[in-house]
């Protein structure tokens, strides 16, 4: 077992996971949009940035396997302030229908907002329209919402064992 500290709290888990599945287990709130368990850590939203004592920067939370004795904060004025704006930029390029959702309070990105303060954007919002695809009997495709998080394309190489879409066949497609 590795014992480390997050937020100030004696946490004891076993050897091999992440830091932010740590923090998971031990109710700690770290937000990550790219993270998915099943799947590998990719780190590609950047919002699960964290301090660790010793590291220089601000490693990823959900790539950052734990050490014995590892002192983290998941929650600074500095880091919120990092993950803002991180996130301010991923919602530049996001939809802004959000207030009018169907999944309106069920949405990764309104909880994400919501953990950070973020109400209003400083950025313009980049207009994609891109077309609707609603073909498929089990999902619709709307790129207009994506954020490039990657999930669908780790999920597709990594689960399904397929490999049919990836960034560069995402940005064909719109």
């Amino acid at each position: 077992m590795i014992k480390l500290i997050i937020d100030g709290r004696q946490i004891e888990v076993e050897s091999g996971i992440t830091v932010l599945r740590a923090a998971q287990k031990s109710g700690i709130d770290i937000p990550a949009l790219c993270y998915h368990p099943a799947v590998e850590p990719y780190g590609g939203c950047r919002l699960c940035i964290v301090e660790i004592d010793g590291i220089r920067g601000f490693p990823t939370a959900c790539t950052t396997v734990v050490e014995n004795g590892m002192i983290v904060k998941t929650n600074s004025e500095q880091l919120q302030n990092l993950r803002r704006q991180v996130f301010e930029l991923i919602l530049s390029e996001h939809n802004k229908s959000c207030t009018i959702c169907a999944k309106n309070l069920r949405c990764e990105l309104q909880k994400v907002a919501a953990y950070l303060g973020v109400d209003k954007l400083p950025f313009p919002f980049i207009e994609k329209n891109f077309p609707e695809y609603k073909e498929e009997p089990f999902f619709d495709r709307n790129y207009n919402l994506c954020i490039l998080c990657g999930r669908c394309v780790r999920v597709c190489e990594e689960i399904r064992k397929n490999n049919a879409i990836d960034f560069k066949r995402c940005a064909d497609f719109i």
